[in-house]
C-alpha cells in the first residue's frame, strides 16, 4: 500500500485521515523520512520509537509508504496489525475489530 502524490516529497507540512463519517483527524507526526524510519524499532510497539507507528517517504521522491507494515508476532504476524491502523486507532479511537 502506498498514498500516492502527484510530486515528489521534500518536507511534510500536513497527512490526515478521513473517517467514514467524514472527521479528519491529523497523522502528520507518524510520518517520517526514510532515514529516520529505518532507525525505528521493527519490534518495539510504541508510538514513536516503532515502525508498526509509522509511515514514511524518502526524500526527493514520490508517496509515502509503510501503511502495511506489519511488527513481528511470536504467531508470525497473524495477530499484528498493519501501521496505518494502529496510527488510525491511535490518533482516532476507531476500533476495526468492531
Amino acid at each position: 500500500m502506498e498514498i500516492v502524490t502527484a510530486f515528489p516529497i521534500y518536507s511534510v507540512n500536513k497527512v490526515e485521515v478521513m473517517l467514514e463519517n467524514g472527521k479528519t483527524d491529523d497523522i502528520t507526526p507518524y510520518v517520517f523520512e526514510q532515514s529516520d524510519h529505518g532507525r525505528l524499532s521493527s519490534y518495539d510497539g510504541a508510538y514513536p520509537t516503532s515502525k508498526a507507528f509509522a509511515l514514511c517517504y524518502t526524500l526527493g521522491q514520490k508517496g509515502i509508504r509503510g501503511l502495511n507494515y506489519e511488527a513481528p508476532t511470536v504467531y508470525g504476524g497473524a495477530t499484528a496489525n498493519y501501521a496505518i491502523t494502529n496510527i488510525i486507532r491511535a490518533v482516532t479511537g476507531t476500533d476495526f475489530a468492531e
